[in-house]
């Protein structure tokens, strides 16, 4: 037992590492680095060399990534811009909440969840379980790649890059007379 769970707290740091490592490779490639992310394309050049002093984005990345993972490790989440508040007290803000929403749909689950297993485990290959495991798969979603085909697709069609463009006539084509059609095939 002490060996499975050392096993899935190492797993369990190896995903959490290599989150850290995307989602700092990811900041490092918005267009024109987190300075002009977040201070906008209308900053002064001097304006984004001071914030990249003030927030270490002028050291190397080795460094940075070390710093990052220390204020991680240590629990400073950094500050959200959006708000101007810790990251730390915004969630302490919103975790009793979450908390509860979480634990009242795991209570939920289990009432629901518990009794309609029992039923369909006594009532195994019948009608009533036939019945409860087609309702139970019927409000799983599709999968995420052929709902963003399908919207993309619809977008498409309604959007007016996607239709045919019609001709205008030139100004000296409007000013001739056009032939009468032929009804007759030619």
């Amino acid at each position: 037992m002490i060996r499975f769970l050392a096993k899935r707290l190492t797993q369990a740091l190896v995903v959490l590492l290599l989150v850290s490592v995307l989602v700092f490779v990811l900041l490092h490639l918005l267009p024109g680095g987190p300075a002009r992310a977040i201070l906008g394309v209308q900053a002064t050049p001097d304006a984004v060399a001071h914030f990249n002093h003030q927030q270490g984005y002028d050291r190397s990345l080795p460094e940075q990534y070390v710093s990052y993972l220390g204020r991680l490790l240590t629990g400073d989440l950094g500050e959200s811009y959006k708000l101007n508040q810790s990251v730390a007290s915004l969630l302490a803000e919103r975790l009793p909440k979450t908390a509860l929403l979480a634990g009242l749909a795991l209570a939920l689950a289990a009432v629901v969840a518990v009794p309609l297993g029992v039923l369909q485990a006594v009532r195994r290959g019948r009608a009533a379980d036939y019945l409860l495991t087609g309702v139970a798969f019927s409000p799983t979603p599709p999968r995420s790649s052929s709902s963003a085909w399908s919207s993309s697709w619809s977008s498409a069609s309604n959007s007016s890059c996607c239709r045919p463009k019609r001709r205008r006539p030139t100004p000296s084509a409007a000013s001739s007379p056009r032939p009468p059609r032929s009804s007759c095939p030619s």
